[in-house]
This record gives C-alpha cells, structure tokens and sequence, in this order.
C-alpha cells in the first residue's frame, strides 16, 4: 500500500505539488503519465525517500525499490559485482541473467556495456530482490523494442504478486501493459482509469543484509583504501628523508676530534697582564697558562699567517694536524719558523714538525708548538734594550729573556668543551679581551653560515607538508563525492544509509591509523638510528597526530554530510 497526504513539493519558485493525496492499494502495473516538468520522477524519488518533501507525508506498508532510468551502475565494480552488491548469486539472478541474455557481459564494466544492456542490468538487479512495490522511472527508454517487450511482459509477471508504479512516455505500452492510469496535472495527481481490483498483498522481499553490505563495501573500497595507505606512507616517508638530510647537511656533531677542544685562548686587546683577574666568570688561575701570540710561519719557501697554539700535551717540535700539512706543504722532519712579536721586535723561533695529526672536527690548518721550549728560547735572545718598554713604576727586567718571558698577552684556559658556550656567552659584548674557542667558534660560525638556508630548508618542508596535506584534503573531497555517488546507488538499492556512513568513516579511519602505526614505528626506527634526537622525534610524532586528527574528523564530519533524501538530487547530478 502507498498512501501520499498533503503533500507540497517546490523546487525554487517552481511548484511542483500542490496539497497532493494519492492511495494505492492493488497489485499490477500503475502508469503515471504527464507532461515533461510535472513531476512525475520527483513524485517516485519522494516515495522510494531520496528526495526530500517539504509537507505532508508519504506511508509505504512495505520498503519500495526503484528502476531509474540512469541505470545507477557503479562504474568500478564489474556487471557481476554491480548485479549483486556483495549477496550470493541465487536462481532468480540466473534465471533473469538468462532472460535477457546477459550471462556473457558479467566480468565487463558498465563502460563496455550498450546503453540498452545497462537498462537490463538495472532492471535484473531491482527485480533479483523481489520487492512488494517497484517503481519504475521510464524503465525501457534506452531499449529496441523487441526488450521493450522483455521488459515489460516480466514487469507484467512480477505484477501479479507486486505494486508496480511505473513512470513512462511509451503510451502504447503502457495501454497494452497498464492495470491503473493516473495523469499529473494542475500538480495534482488524477486516476483516469483502471481494470478490475486486485488488493495488493505485501510479501517478504530480499533486504540487503549487513553482510552483504561489508561485502560489496570491501569491493568498493578497500582498493581506495590501499591508495590512501600508500599515500599516506608515501608522504611521510618524504618528509622523513627531508628531516634526515636536514638533520645531516646541517647537523653539528657530537665529538670533538680536535687537539685543543678543551681550551680556550684570550688576549687583551691592550696592555698585559693576566686577564682572568677581570673576567666576568670565575676561573681557577690553576687553568690559565700564559702562552705566547706568534703572528706567522715560515715553511723554507714562504710566509704564511696561521693558527698557532700551545701544545696541551707538551709534545717536542711542532705538531700540525693534516689541514695544515697540505696547506702549508709541510712533512715529518719538516723545519718551520714561528714569528713571535713583542714591542715591535720580531722572534724567529725555529722548530721542526715531529708529528702530523687528524683533526676530523675542525676544517681549519692547526699548529701546536711546545711551549717549553720556546720559553727556553727567549732566555737565548741577545739582551737589547731598544725595544724595552716599561709601563710606569715598572721595574726593568734584569735580561731581555725575562723581559720578553713576562711580556705574554695571550693566556690559555682548560675548560671543558661542553662548558665553552656558557663562557663565551658571559664575555659577549667585554672589549677589553679577544677570546678564541677554535671547535666552539666554527660551529657557531656554521650555524650563522647557514641559518638563511635552514630557514630556506624549513620553509620548503613547510611548504611541501601543506602542499601534502591539502592533496590529501582535495584527495578525500573527491573520494567523499565519488562515495556519495555510488552511496546514491547503494541507497536507492535499499541499504541502510547509517550503516554505510559508519562503513566509510571506520575503513578510513582504520586506514589512518594503519599506515600511521606503522609509519611512525619505520620513520622513528630510521630517525633514531640516524641519531637524531628523541625531542625532534616527538614533535614529528606529535604533528602527525595532530595531523591524523584533523583528517578523522573531516572524514567523520564529511561522511555525516551523505542523506538519504538528497540522493535523487545526487544521482541526477551524476548522470547529468
């Protein structure tokens, strides 16, 4: 039974039903006729429920199915898959197969098939539920007559147990098949004739079981559902090598291969004297050794200006790590002449190259001297006192060696590399004192060096993990939309809508966090291995659930957006 009360109907400003009543209570075929634009598939849309009413009230004794005249095949699932929709193949699916001669198309796709042969699958796979009421919207509009005739002598068979409505501009068929005529007009519905009542019995149709729903669910979408995986692993595992090649170009390291990196080197920038005593951090005198300044070296072929330290092990002759020794074309055995300047008098002191080291840590040439033996040195430089230079109330030095011994302005310090910033950083902005921390110091100068390109660097990682993102978005748009779709056709097969939404969201949502399982254990693995910093990998681990988050609820708010009686509306879009 169909009962239709007060029903209003507009699209915009166009009215379509005005206080419409209709009851239908007998079997066989009813024929709804009418000009174009008066409703008569939106009347069969409101029924079946996918277009929506705006008054009064549609009651159906039992769930109706549609024929439409867009066929409504999922375009990614074969003929077979597409007359099923995930239920076991039963005698009536053969026996209607066979009818319309249709058994050699059911591993094709509905783009292989005839317009014609699309209209038969539709009508097979309404039929196979054998419902109590069809309806049925210009069913053979796309058929050669001879299945115009199929079509309609096994819609006049199922009548005899079945409500058909059926919606049609083929009058000759509709007179020659048709139990009960209505006409659409003045948007109303008129009966203009009928033949001999026949009560309509409702009896029990095919409903799609939830079974079946997984199945033809997991046809559809577990291939998308491998696609977003792979997208999502895809993207992240880019972003990992992006943070690993950051991490590595720009990376400072952890050791400190280098002869000196537990000293630090100051020197007054005027006058002499121990510059610990006006330091702003406390310093044990017991660490601070007064070394010597040397401005050059010679290597027997040229002058060169270098970095030259006081050896920290005392070694004997000169050390110099293997940046210096290509630098500087020196070898074992070498000889090498440190220039030492003091009051405008200059102090060769001749020394040969005893030991050639590896300095993996520092990119700059390095020489260390033995600091004993240059004091050694001094006391052999012939006394001349033109070049004595004594500061007021200063007593002169009995000899020049003791003169030149205490004239030092340069002091080196012993502490620890891992202390050196915190140093550094209390003389910042002191003019009176020049301090060198060679290891420190470079990899500050690399870090000042580099800071346009890692922020270049991280705007590019900015920049490609939005540009991700929104991929993934457009990419979850389109799927949502394409859902809706083949949802529209699910529905209008009479599954359950809610179930369907619930499907959609959870395969996502488990694909999600699949992939992010997974994903985050390798990216982690990699990260970590890579020594990267457990800090750094929290604030990946923490954008990504930020990230998975936010697509969860946009797959959870999008799904929601799928309707029942928005359906009709859909699948006209889809066809149009």
């Amino acid at each position: 039974m169909i009962k239709i009360d007060h029903l209003n109907k507009s699209f915009k400003d166009q009215l379509i039903f005005d206080d419409l009543n209709m009851e239908i209570k007998d079997r066989g075929i009813h024929v709804i006729v009418g000009a174009s634009g008066t409703g008569k598939s939106t009347l069969l849309n409101m029924i079946v429920g996918t277009e929506k009413i705006d008054n009064g009230s549609i009651y159906t004794s039992v769930k109706p199915i549609m024929i439409s005249q867009n066929y409504e095949l999922l375009p990614s699932l074969t003929i077979r898959d597409n007359l099923l929709l995930g239920r076991e193949e039963s005698e009536l699916d053969k026996d209607l197969i066979a009818y319309f001669k249709m058994d050699e198309y059911l591993d094709r796709r509905p783009n292989e098939l005839s317009f014609g042969q699309r209209q038969r699958i539709g009508i097979i796979r309404t039929l196979s539920f054998m419902p109590s009421i069809i309806l049925c919207d210009e069913p053979t509009e796309s058929l050669d007559i001879t299945n115009k005739i199929l079509v309609m002598d096994l819609l006049k068979e199922f009548s005899k147990e079945a409500m058909v409505l059926l919606v049609t501009h083929d009058l000759v068929l509709a007179q020659k098949y048709g139990d009960y005529f209505y006409r659409l007009e003045d948007h109303k519905v008129v009966k203009y004739n009928s033949s001999i009542s026949r009560p309509f019995k409702a009896r029990k149709a095919i409903v799609p079981s939830r079974k079946d729903m997984r199945r033809i669910f997991k046809v559809l979408e577990l291939p998308r559902d491998i696609v977003l995986v792979l997208w999502n692993i895809s993207f992240f595992i880019v972003l990992a090598l992006f943070i690993l090649l950051q991490y590595f170009w720009f990376k400072i390291p952890e050791t400190t291969d280098t002869h000196n990196h537990n000293y630090m080197y100051l020197a007054r920038t005027y006058g002499y004297g121990f510059p610990y005593q006006a330091m702003p951090v406390s310093v044990d005198s017991s660490k601070v050794t007064p070394t010597f300044r040397f401005q050059s070296l010679y290597n027997g072929k040229r002058y060169y200006k270098a970095n030259i330290y006081p050896d920290p092990l005392e070694h004997k002759g000169v050390i110099i790590n293997d940046k210096a020794s290509d630098l500087y074309d020196l070898k074992l055995d070498d000889e090498v002449v440190l220039y030492y300047l003091v009051d405008g008098a200059e102090y060769p002191y001749r020394s040969t190259v005893t030991k050639i080291i590896e300095e993996p840590d520092i990119d700059d040439a390095q020489l260390y001297y033995d600091h004993n033996d240059f004091v050694q040195y001094l006391k052999t430089v012939p006394y001349d006192p033109t070049y004595l230079y004594l500061e007021a109330n200063e007593i002169p030095p009995e000899d020049q060696a003791a003169y030149l011994d205490l004239r030092p302005s340069y002091f080196a310090l012993y502490i620890p590399y891992t202390d050196q910033e915190a140093v550094l950083d209390k003389f910042d902005g002191d003019i009176d004192i020049i301090v060198t921390a060679p290891l420190l110091q470079q990899r500050q100068q690399f870090l000042a060096d580099t800071a346009i390109y890692r922020l270049i660097y991280k705007l590019f990682e900015v920049i490609l993990l939005l540009a991700v993102l929104i991929l993934i978005f457009v990419y979850l748009h389109k799927d949502l939309k394409r859902i809706k779709d083949d949802y529209a056709i699910l529905i209008s097969q009479n599954m359950d809508i809610k179930y369907l939404k619930g499907l959609y969201a959870l395969s996502k949502i488990i694909a999600m966090y699949l992939s992010s399982l997974g994903l985050i254990i390798i990216v982690d693995f990699i990260l970590k291995h890579a020594g990267i910093q457990m800090t750094s990998r929290l604030i990946l681990l923490e954008f990504y659930l930020l990230y998975l988050l936010s697509i969860i609820i946009f797959i959870l708010f999008s799904s929601s957006s799928i309707k029942k009686d928005q359906v009709a509306k859909l699948l006209k879009d889809r066809f149009d």
